[in-house]
């Protein structure tokens, strides 16, 4: 990929990053920025109008380095401001702990069905109530506890895809979801062929996992969030495809890409948005797009459809069982339907 060197200039530290990541874990070196650009919006001063700082969901297969990007790299690398979560926790134990164990930190865990999985519904309704409050007012309380107050924090969790369509409803139903921004990498079979060819070279030269220091601090860094017209009609129509494939509302999304923005330039040293921060989260944007069921449900649609291409909505909803309204929106968008 060639990168312009106004892009390879404003975006050094991010590329130089990308770059390292990728040779421990092939095809994550782009889209491991959305954790780790992310983490900075942890030490932005937040603008007016933002209430939440960016936490994410990383969905992927088993054994396709959640764990490794998560917890072998970023939290070794970072034990100051990284959180590692136990695996199975549960809301009576996060509510007894101190408020330092998560006011500015970065709470980690690479597997949110651990967590969940085997819990009562009740047990599971008070855990994601514990997340949901503390992510979106950085504060939690219920009756007989001490509250927690003025918390400055963000989580990225890790789940399966697999497990991910499982509980997506429940946890959606529960607002959890609303508090974090899914990223999904799809890999081919020939891309895995290539991950495992690169697994063998890293155990024949011994390589190690690499030391990738964020700039983190503990106060309130102030970056001028400067976007041109252009700019902002770019952002905005990122953000309505966000809406339009039922990944998050635009606001939501709007407010996520600016923090992305924001939190880029503090990690490349500067004080102001420019064009390039722009540039790079449009390389990443597609791995949120991925995460989306209607991209899911999508890919299902266009295979049936091979073979029944007169088909009508009622036999897709029928042989699918996808939804109708997610049929109609689809099928509108392949331009199928009349």
């Amino acid at each position: 990929m060639e990168f312009s060197n106004a892009f390879v200039e404003a975006n050094k530290k991010s590329l130089e990053i990308a770059k390292k990541i990728e040779e421990v874990l092939k095809f994550k070196g782009i889209p491991s920025l959305i954790p780790i650009i992310n983490s900075h919006s942890l030490s932005l001063k937040l603008p007016i109008g933002f209430k939440q700082r960016n936490s994410t969901l990383c969905i992927d297969p088993k054994g396709y380095g959640k764990s490794t990007l998560l917890i072998d790299i970023l939290a070794k690398s970072n034990p100051k401001y990284f959180q590692v979560l136990p695996k199975k926790i549960f809301e009576s134990e996060l509510v007894e702990m101190p408020k330092d164990y998560f006011h500015n930190k970065i709470l980690v865990h690479d597997d949110l069905i651990a967590v969940l999985g085997g819990t009562s519904t009740k047990q599971r309704q008070q855990l994601t109530s514990f997340w949901t409050q503390l992510l979106a007012d950085g504060r939690y309380s219920r009756k007989g506890k001490e509250q927690l107050i003025g918390v400055q924090t963000l989580v990225h969790f890790g789940i399966a895809w697999e497990s991910y369509c499982t509980y997506h409803k429940s946890l959606l139903d529960s607002t959890f979801l609303d508090r974090f921004v899914p990223y999904r990498v799809t890999i081919s079979q020939e891309q895995k062929m290539e991950i495992l060819e690169t697994r063998d070279l890293i155990k024949e030269n011994h390589k190690e996992l690499p030391v990738i220091k964020l700039k983190l601090s503990r106060g309130n860094e102030k970056i001028s969030r400067i976007l041109t017209d252009a700019m902002k009609k770019e952002r905005n129509i990122l953000a309505m495809q966000m809406e339009e494939n039922n990944i998050m509302s635009a606001p939501r999304a709007h407010n996520y890409i600016d923090l992305f923005m924001m939190s880029n330039a503090l990690f490349n040293e500067r004080s102001e948005t420019v064009q390039e921060d722009l540039e790079l989260y449009k390389m990443i944007h597609r791995y949120h797009l991925e995460s989306s069921f209607d991209k899911d449900n999508e890919r299902k649609i266009r295979v049936y459809l091979v073979t029944k291409p007169q088909a009508t909505v009622k036999e897709i909803v029928k042989d699918l069982g996808i939804p109708q309204a997610t049929v109609y929106r689809i099928m509108k968008q392949l331009s199928n339907y009349h």
